[in-house]
């Protein structure tokens, strides 16, 4: 018998070979939407320690098992072509779809059993939502019993079979297996009895001549020490049958709010799909109408990922409005579960959405004094709260927020962007940035923000420059261009990757600005030169890829106005900088600059539009420039070119 390979295991190991042939005598429950959240698409790549070759992008699957996001998988998707393990692992998982939220597993974390062909990988993101499945160890399985596995075959859509158990006896020695009607994406899957328990892992087929169509799968059992040496697992031989109808709703709902996020649906200010609408009513008429016996019942992470995603698609309808009613609703049903239930992290993870909900308020252009005193006042005062009870790897993201909610409080009364931003506020948002940088130095996101907090601030004392602003620029500039060099290859997608390329660019922009308004005009046409390399090497590259990324897609309603408007100022500053090495403003980077202008007023809104008009009178870069190309822009953006 040729066993094909697939993956190496220990000396008579039993295994259970399973039919594709369906008995219609048993009817097979669709698991797929309940245990969506569970099952993780796996990506891994590593070195092959025989040849020294790259292994890129094996696919397989995994499901998680435990509270402390522990999941199970197979051993050989980590095995180069000796048996020994790759080198140089890197695994990338994604949960619900191939093509959804992406998180690293970190290959320091990987546990391969000393026999079986069995894995245990660790994700390390505390805010993943996503609950364990129910395991089984001790009903045995029977020959003529369902299976039914879950997984991502071929590596694509997400996805289940089933098939009858033909044998429980067969011992293979040394053997290697490999894909026949399970193919090697569904390896590492669960395998679910009917009653919708994990009872095994799936492995891979067989293609000999006597038992093509068999797919193996690995009882959980073998695996019952391995996992119990570093989790603590209960039992549930039942499935999740306990968990209707309140559990059922919100897995339908995370389901369908994941489905629609993935698929690009949701838009600020627009309607939900009519689906996601349902799947989120018949969650909210379930959870209002539980007690708490009942909501205690349900996984915490699951109900937490259900009231976070209620949360998020109210901030979504009511985006641009000034109350957030709903959304504040149910930011405060979720507070009042898990303060009730006594659970810190849940309790903390609660009040950062609501936090994220007075982050939305705060940037509108508030007419009420009273109301925005309001928000300012009770917006501190619960990230203060939620700072008092977080643990420490929350924190980083509260105080980043918190920095946030400073920052658009700074913003101007008139709001006009142009005009001058309160220093009060802004100094604030610098100090809790700061606090988030000292806990995590080298994070992108906090470095996105101080990057911003800062350029605020240099811009307002840049009448009267100042070494130390100069120095505080260019520092930051560096660390933000260090960080995305060493991240950046992580960064996949669009909404990702435009944040950082266009704050980078415009703090390489204003950090050339600030030093030009230090410098005398010698001083000016010596390092022009140099500045011109700045701007080619980090400004220019990093906006046109913002703007790439930004035009012609769903993007541009958020990001298309800025990210014109800044590759024009950019052009324009180069501009300005060659007539200080050449004697005359080259005609190509004018040009330039009024065609990105154009964009950027095709994607104006009324005040962007306002502000743009006015920073033509007020932005050095454009003020620097000579009158003849000043006109073109002021006519570009009155519509008359």
């Amino acid at each position: 018998m040729t066993i094909h390979s697939f993956g190496a295991f220990g000396a008579s190991l039993f295994l259970a070979l399973v039919s594709p042939v369906s008995s219609p005598a048993q009817e097979v429950p669709d698991f797929r939407t309940r245990y969506q959240l569970g099952v993780v698409h796996l990506t891994v790549s590593g070195v092959d320690p025989a040849t020294g070759l790259r292994v890129e992008n094996r696919t397989g699957s995994g499901f998680f098992i435990s509270e402390d996001r522990r999941l199970l998988t197979a051993k050989h998707l980590f095995l180069g072509s000796d048996q020994r393990p790759l080198t140089q692992i890197a695994v990338l998982g994604q949960i619900g779809t191939h093509q959804g939220r992406s998180f690293p597993l970190p290959a320091g974390a990987l546990r391969l059993h000393p026999e079986f062909d069995v894995a245990m990988l660790t994700a390390a993101d505390p805010s993943l939502a996503h609950r364990a499945l129910p395991l089984c160890f001790d009903q045995p399985r029977r020959t003529g019993e369902r299976i039914v596995a879950l997984g991502f075959p071929r590596g694509q859509d997400y996805d289940q079979t089933d098939g009858t158990i033909r044998t429980t006896t067969v011992s293979f020695g040394e053997a290697w297996l490999t894909g026949a009607d399970v193919n090697p994406g569904n390896s590492g899957g669960p395998a679910l009895s009917l009653a919708g328990s994990v009872v095994g892992i799936v492995l891979g087929g067989f293609r000999e001549r006597d038992i093509q169509g068999q797919n193996v799968i690995l009882p959980l059992r073998v695996a019952r020490n391995f996992i119990a040496d570093v989790a603590t697992i209960q039992q549930n031989c039942s499935g999740g049958a306990e968990q209707e109808p309140l559990g059922a709703a919100a897995d339908r709902w995370i389901a369908s709010a994941e489905q629609a996020r993935s698929a690009g649906a949701l838009i600020p200010g627009q309607p939900l799909p009519v689906g996601l609408t349902s799947s989120r009513a018949i969650f909210e008429h379930e959870w209002q109408n539980a007690g708490i016996a009942v909501r205690r019942g349900v996984a915490p992470q699951r109900l937490r990922r259900a009231l976070s995603l209620t949360i998020r698609s109210y901030r979504l309808q009511e985006y641009g409005s000034p109350e957030q009613a709903n959304a504040l609703r149910w930011a405060d049903e979720m507070i009042g579960f898990f303060r009730e239930i006594s659970s810190r992290r849940d309790l903390a993870e609660a009040m950062l959405e609501k936090a994220a909900t007075y982050l939305e308020i705060s940037q509108i252009h508030h007419t009420d004094r009273a109301r925005f005193d309001r928000i300012a006042r009770d917006g501190d005062k619960l990230m203060q709260d939620c700072f008092a009870i977080a643990e420490d790897d929350q924190k980083p993201e509260l105080l980043r927020l918190w920095s946030r909610f400073y920052y658009n409080l700074a913003r101007p009364s008139t709001g006009r962007l142009s005009d001058p931003w309160s220093d009060e506020f802004l100094a604030l948002a610098d100090r809790r940035i700061d606090e988030a940088l000292r806990r995590e130095p080298a994070s992108l996101r906090n470095l996105n923000q101080k990057a911003r907090v800062l350029q605020r601030r240099a811009k307002a004392t840049i009448a009267t420059p100042t070494d130390s602003w100069s120095q505080a620029l260019w520092a930051t500039q560096q660390r933000l261009l260090s960080a995305w060099n060493a991240q950046e290859q992580g960064l996949a997608s669009p909404a990702e990757r435009i944040p950082p390329l266009n704050i980078l660019a415009t703090l390489t922009l204003d950090a050339v600005v600030y030093q030009l308004a230090l410098l005398g005009p010698d001083e000016r046409t010596a390092q022009a030169s140099r500045m011109i390399a700045t701007i080619d090497e980090v400004g220019l590259p990093s906006q046109r890829e913002a703007w790439g990324l930004v035009r012609n897609t769903d993007l541009a309603r958020a990001y298309g106005f800025d990210t014109a408007y800044d590759l024009a100022r950019l052009y324009a500053l180069r501009a300005v900088l060659g007539a200080l090495v050449a004697g005359r403003q080259i005609d190509g980077d004018v040009d330039n600059a009024i065609l990105m202008l154009g964009h950027a007023r095709e994607a104006a809104t009324v005040p962007q539009l306002d502000a743009a008009r006015a920073s033509l009178e007020g932005d050095r870069v454009f003020v620097w420039l000579h009158s003849a190309a000043r006109d073109r822009l002021v006519g570009v953006l009155a519509g008359s070119r």
